[in-house]
């Protein structure tokens, strides 16, 4: 078995290189996988420290004018060697045995696997999660800062202790819940909720097949994964959720949050005129809750 590792990468420098250290210390032969980094025109130094670095893994930098995550992800697709990509985002912590539990699931069986996310919540007020630099934003926060900056991750904790992060982060966020909860009620109808790039891996010819991402979506952030989810889930592909191939989200501020995911799940809904897509755009904006959101996608599941 052998997985081709895809990351879109923009402007988050001091968390991607966090996920590349846990990249560096996976159980997996590195011989048996590739690390592919699209580099999406980023303007924070992220391009001169990749090319100044020499990893020890069999790894693709590729960079272009900012285009979006399709079309970065697209680019990864077609520099992919192997037969099963992985994808995962550019702001998370891999076990070490992160890419062998995905090379199990997929070699026992070709399907779509969704390995959990934890989120690390604390994490979304620093620009450097080990150093503990806030963002500009957040800069005059004081109350508290002391109790979140220790919850930064260290270098040294990925390396020697990552136990310690398993240990201590358990959380899930509310996508996150609806996803393992519609597995758990076998509502294959709507598996495409799992289909989320930042930890699924998948066989390339199945990619290919539904057409790849949709770049469409242009710059805007949100649901051009779980659209790809959505093609790969009408074709009648298996999904599997997987709570050993589990990673950890550094969160991050992001100001554009609410108009991007309004965007992009109006753009989504306007190709396919599903019901479910409209209650996703409503759950992600806040007007329902995750149990609501639960209630409307099961009852509309025609599986």
């Amino acid at each position: 078995m052998k997985i081709s590792v895809v990351i879109a990468t923009y402007n988050k420098l001091p968390r991607l290189k966090l996920t590349l250290l846990t990249l560096l210390h996976q159980t997996f032969p590195k011989e048996n996988f590739e690390v592919i980094i699209i580099d999406d025109g980023s303007n924070d130094g992220t391009g001169e420290y990749l090319k100044q670095n020499n990893f020890s893994l069999n790894y693709k930098y590729a960079r272009f004018s900012n285009s979006g995550r399709s079309a970065a992800r697209n680019r990864g697709i077609k520099l992919s060697n192997h037969d099963i990509i992985l994808f995962i985002d550019d702001d998370v912590l891999l076990p070490p045995d992160f890419i062998e539990k995905h090379g199990k699931l997929q070699e026992a069986e070709n399907r779509v696997v969704h390995g959990r996310i934890i989120n690390l919540t604390y994490l979304k007020f620093f620009q450097d999660p080990t150093k503990g630099i806030l963002y500009p934003q957040f800069s005059k926060m004081d109350k508290g800062i002391s109790q979140l900056q220790t919850k930064c991750i260290s270098e040294r904790d990925i390396v020697e202790n990552f136990e310690k992060i398993k240990n201590n982060n358990k959380k899930i966020n509310n996508l996150e819940h609806v996803i393992e909860t519609i597995f758990k009620l076998n509502k294959r109808d709507v598996f495409w909720l799992a289909f989320t790039g930042g930890n699924v891996s998948v066989p390339k010819e199945w990619v290919l097949k539904a057409g790849m991402f949709d770049t469409g979506f242009g710059l805007n952030w949100g649901s051009e994964d779980l659209e790809l989810g959505y093609k790969l889930c009408k074709l009648g592909y298996k999904f599997f959720y997987s709570y050993e191939a589990v990673n950890y989200h550094m969160a991050h501020y992001r100001h554009s949050f609410s108009t991007d995911h309004e965007y992009t799940s109006q753009y989504f809904r306007s190709k396919y005129k599903d019901i479910n897509i409209y209650y996703l755009q409503e759950f992600i904006a806040g007007r329902i809750n995750s149990h609501e959101f639960i209630m409307l996608v099961t009852n509309n599941d025609r599986a």
